[in-house]
């Protein structure tokens, strides 16, 4: 009985990955920068928020994605290194909208649950994750039905930090937003760039983009 459960919540697990990779919808325009960066966690007790920017770009299709950097300062300690104190404890934190292009998930494609050396892909709140660690930290990226990248990179902070920040994230919030509505770009497009500690250097512009049809026809054309 045990073994029949246990293969049960297995597949369950297979599946519902399978699910998160399937690809659900054609590219549909992201959320705007100032709704996209409110979906960030709060400077948590203790932290100071160093930097809060979003932006949208053009790479293929419009892209959104907002972060945020906290940093706690270690107090001074006879084992620090130079200068007499302990490298601070930083965050980085950041959310894509990807609008559903692909291409900017790529690393996603034929996921299987495994450790490679210092990457790992595993499964975070049943949603397919990436995980590598290096000398002063890791970074965490997680994929949210084919369409959120969740980012976390700590450095100078225990094991699993960047696990434990993660979970900061509503991820159920981020599964309910809505995908229905497909569009097709302007063109021009307009992408702004926000900078909630410093609002003077908020800025917008238009963007001409052209796909690769529209590159192949201009050759056609050229005499």
């Amino acid at each position: 009985m045990k073994c029949s459960l246990y293969f049960l919540l297995l597949l369950f697990s297979v599946c519902s990955l399978e699910a998160q990779l399937a690809p659900a919808h054609k590219p549909i325009v992201p959320l705007q920068p100032p709704d996209l960066i409110k979906l960030l966690p709060p400077t948590p007790n203790g932290w100071e928020m160093k930097e809060s920017k979003a932006k949208s770009f053009y790479n293929e299709w419009l892209v959104s994605q907002a972060s945020r950097q906290f940093v706690q300062p270690q107090p001074p300690s006879s084992s620090a290194g130079p200068g007499g104190q302990r490298p601070p404890q930083i965050t980085h934190l950041r959310l894509t909208d990807t609008g559903f292009n692909p291409a900017l998930f790529g690393d996603f494609e034929q996921f299987k649950a495994g450790k490679y050396g210092n990457t790992e892909s595993l499964s975070f709140n049943a949603f397919p994750a990436r995980r590598i660690t290096f000398a002063d930290g890791e970074r965490l990226r997680i994929l949210i039905k084919a369409r959120f990248i969740v980012e976390v990179e700590t450095h100078n902070q225990a094991p699993n930090a960047a696990m434990l920040w993660a979970k900061q994230f509503d991820f159920s919030r981020l599964n309910s937003i809505p995908d229905a509505g497909v569009e097709k770009l302007a063109n021009p497009l307009t992408v702004f760039s926000i900078d909630e500690l410093n609002p003077k250097a908020n800025s917008s512009y238009q963007v001409s983009w052209s796909t690769q049809e529209d590159l192949d026809a201009a050759r056609k054309r050229k005499p």
